[in-house]
């Protein structure tokens, strides 16, 4: 796989807003520890499909990630790791997030209702200039258009009546969120047997 974008990348990072540390991690296309195209033999960790859902090609990926993660505080006193990714696509002009939220003594609603009120501080956490091999132009990440999705992979469980509270929340905010729950990496192995099992009837 050749990635779209190369060239020239540039950093540059700010560490603290509304009570959140930021780290970032990476800004580079790093395809992580899993191929897109290796064979999977049973269901991913919810941890690996957020790593690799939006950047892997051939999986609904845009080709660029940066990765972060804050420690938020919680209402127990504690902080709470919380890792994010911004996906860009500088061929569409446009990003969007990924969030993951690990198992804590904190409920993950109330983890889901606080990214809906300060996921502006990831956008503007840092910023990556890309210089494009098509027209040589450097493109700021900060340009591209967000698109306001935003999807939460998060290992604690949630109500109905709370998942349909949060996206009412998120809409408020202009937000088109997405819930991916510990059932999600068995659905998604589920759906990959059953298009590798399928044949395709002929047709004359």
């Amino acid at each position: 796989m050749v990635p779209l974008f190369g060239m020239i990348i540039s950093t540059t990072s700010f560490f603290l807003c509304a009570g959140w540390y930021f780290w970032p991690i990476s800004s580079v296309d790093d395809r992580h520890a899993i191929s897109p195209t290796a064979l999977i033999t049973q269901p991913l960790e919810l941890h690996e499909h957020f790593k690799i859902d939006f950047v892997a090609r051939g999986n609904g990926g845009v080709g660029l990630g940066l990765d972060g993660y804050s420690l938020v505080p919680l209402s127990n006193g504690k902080d709470l790791k919380l890792e994010w990714r911004i996906i860009t696509d500088f061929g569409s002009h446009s990003r969007f997030l990924v969030y993951y939220i690990p198992e804590s003594a904190v409920p993950t609603y109330e983890v889901a209702k606080l990214i809906a009120g300060l996921y502006q501080s990831q956008l503007n956490a840092f910023e990556t200039t890309v210089r494009t091999s098509a027209d040589h132009a450097a493109k700021s990440s900060t340009e591209l258009k967000f698109t306001g999705r935003i999807f939460v992979y998060h290992e604690g469980d949630m109500t109905d009546a709370q998942r349909a509270e949060l996206i009412a929340l998120y809409k408020t905010n202009g937000l088109e969120p997405e819930f991916r729950s510990r059932s999600y990496p068995l659905a998604v192995f589920d759906a990959s047997l059953r298009s590798a099992t399928h044949t395709p009837r002929k047709t004359d």
